[in-house]
């Protein structure tokens, strides 16, 4: 122990090892980052389902394509004015429907996936108001450190 400071110090090969690991983590972070920027995905016919009066949530539908040559890989989502945006995948067993939470959307570069009901969505939770049909949310999609903005309409029925 090293009384000055009041902490053990470490052996020289063990900073070494910790260094290493620490740089390696660094280099993996910059070439996952380079993979998850927002070029070349295009949003299309983005929409929100009007919920029933009272509810705490909306799920919103869209195409995502990825013109680029990269894949392009959502990580997260917000709109302006909730409390929380999720990815989410609907799930059967059996005769059980159920949801589960994604940590991510992968769109491989010259394809489109199809955020849809019954599929695919994102779930905003927490509405400071309720979306009416005619309303418009903010929304965005972001790939690592970057975004993609979106307008969505509110809508009754599918487009």
């Amino acid at each position: 122990m090293n009384r000055r400071h009041g902490h053990t110090r470490r052996p020289a090969r063990a900073r070494r090892g910790f260094i290493k690991a620490l740089l390696a983590a660094g280099l993996s972070g910059a070439i996952f980052a380079n993979t998850q920027a927002c070029d070349g995905l295009q949003v299309e016919a983005p929409w929100v389902r009007e919920p029933p009066p009272g509810a705490g949530a909306v799920a919103v539908f869209m195409s995502l394509r990825n013109t680029g040559t990269g894949p392009v890989e959502i990580d997260s989502v917000s709109a302006e004015g909730y409390g929380m945006g999720m990815l989410h995948e609907t799930v059967r067993a059996g005769d059980k429907v159920g949801m589960r939470h994604l940590h991510a959307v992968t769109v491989p570069p010259g394809s489109t996936v199809t955020l849809a009901p019954g599929g695919m969505h994102i779930m905003l939770m927490h509405p400071a108001t309720p979306a009416r049909a005619g309303d418009s949310l903010a929304l965005t999609l972001a790939c690592g450190g970057h975004a993609v903005r979106v307008s969505a309409p509110v809508r009754r029925d599918p487009p």
